[in-house]
Parts: C-alpha cells; structure tokens; sequence
C-alpha cells in the first residue's frame, strides 16, 4: 500500500519510519539545546530552598513536578522529592540586581 499511486510513490511504512527517526533526531537536539542553556546560562533566578531536614542555598531550579524537583547546586544535579520541600524562595543573580536598579 503507497500514498501515491504511480511512479515515486513512497510505501507508508517507509513513511512513518522516516517521521519517527525525524521527531526522534529533533527531540534530541531540542534536548540537548535546552540541557546546555540551562547547565551554562549565568542569568535567571536563583533559589533557597527549604526542606523538612535542611536548606539549600543559591540552586537553579531546573523542573518542578507534582512528583520530583530538579535543582542545580553549583555543578550538581540534585533531584528531590516535591513532598521534602517545605519552602522555595526565588532571588535575583548578582548580574540582575545591577541591572536593576
């Protein structure tokens, strides 16, 4: 069975294989993309977070779910349980606190 009939016609087994290999490539990349941009991009907020046995100071907050929170301390990547956090607070970088005034 083809899509088109007739000549060049591409069967549509090949043609989802070919859709799939193409949304898997671009998740990659799009992954990869915003990994990178959030691993070394140096504005944004920075955050204290509080939890029920201790705090965590200056981390980027990374993914918040219902379930797990990923932070980054420092050039760790820390993953909490959402149900450990009592409290976050967000706070402007040094860089952002120049700018404003």
């Amino acid at each position: 069975m083809s899509i088109v009939q007739g000549r060049g016609s591409i069967p549509i087994q090949r043609s989802i294989s070919q859709l799939l290999v193409f949304l898997t490539v671009s998740l990659v990349i799009f992954g990869g993309t915003l990994g990178a941009y959030t691993k070394f991009s140096k504005g944004g907020l920075t955050h204290d977070v509080f939890l029920k046995d201790r705090q965590m100071s200056n981390v980027r907050l990374v993914l918040f779910t219902s379930h797990h929170t990923v932070v980054y301390a420092g050039t760790d990547v820390v993953v909490l349980p959402t149900s450990e956090i009592m409290k976050i607070v967000a706070h402007p970088t040094d860089q952002q606190q120049q700018r404003w005034p």
